[in-house]
């Protein structure tokens, strides 16, 4: 596929391309992609499980947390081979045949590098975990603003800052570039996402914005704004099919566009000298 870009490509042209790479790439690999769907939909079902049998029956937050460290070891297992194979698309023109596959080396060393940054988020985000589990079962989640929200506002600001100067590995890794050290590899992305980070966030937020506006409307479309709302409904309940169903699809669809921005930058990084400027 056509890889030119202009001298310094806009946020817009980046997060147009990602779109347009996202779609072509569900063309050319329907099974893989449907794949994933559908385990992404069994994950979004074992996630509002583990919510309503854990948090609401009273049992021990510790075990609410234990079943989010899988939930996101299983949610980086499945982001993997998706991501890997839109970024072969888009940096190699590469077709992945079949389904979700973990056979190659660089699929498995991603499935690494995303599960690491996973951890590390759910880590940082305790807090904010442990106060919503207690004033979901005290009843009074969307009365007030929960305190672990704003206690723990720093922290995870910091992961997601270190996670964009990173961002850059993963497109690294997906085509197979070799390096001698993960260190070696981080340094190098922030060496080229150093001058472009307010690039990448716009990119970022333009290409994101039509699923934040679509989980919006579902948010109001359903009347489940309020986290007590969410938490103790039914789990037949049209509303919460039509979460899952939605859920499952941008949950696809979103990681397809977060490899797709990424690469779509790499691949100029790669090809170009880019000015040392804020975006």
């Amino acid at each position: 596929m056509d890889n030119s870009m202009s001298a310094r490509p806009s946020g817009w042209e980046i997060a147009s391309r990602a779109w347009r790479s996202v779609f072509q790439a569900m063309g050319r690999m329907p099974v893989l992609f449907g794949s994933a769907f559908v385990l992404f939909l069994l994950l979004q079902l074992w996630a509002l499980v583990l919510i309503n049998h854990t948090i609401m029956q009273g049992l021990p937050v510790w075990v609410f947390f234990a079943g989010v460290f899988v939930q996101n070891i299983v949610s980086s297992l499945l982001t993997a081979p998706v991501a890997v194979a839109v970024h072969r698309w888009v940096l190699l023109s590469d077709v992945q045949p079949g389904g979700l596959s973990w056979k190659a080396p660089y699929t498995r060393l991603f499935f690494l590098w995303a599960l690491s940054l996973h951890l590390i988020y759910v880590i940082m985000n305790l807090p904010t975990l442990s106060f919503t589990a207690e004033m979901v079962r005290s009843g009074i989640v969307g009365k007030r603003p929960s305190p672990g929200i704003f206690l723990n506002l720093l922290p995870i600001l910091a992961v997601m800052i270190v996670s964009i100067y990173l961002a850059l590995v993963f497109p690294d890794v997906a085509i197979g570039e070799p390096s001698a050290s993960w260190a070696l590899r981080a340094k190098a992305s922030m060496a080229r996402v150093r001058g472009n980070f307010w690039l990448l966030v716009r990119a970022a937020i333009l290409a994101f914005l039509p699923l934040i506006v679509l989980q919006i409307i579902l948010a109001f479309a359903t009347n489940h704004v309020s986290g007590r709302a969410v938490f103790r409904e039914d789990l037949l309940s049209p509303a919460a099919v039509a979460r899952t169903l939605i859920g499952g699809l941008t949950a696809v669809l979103g990681i397809g566009l977060a490899a797709s921005t990424v690469s779509w930058l790499y691949s100029w990084t790669r090809t170009e000298k880019p000015e040392v400027t804020s975006g």
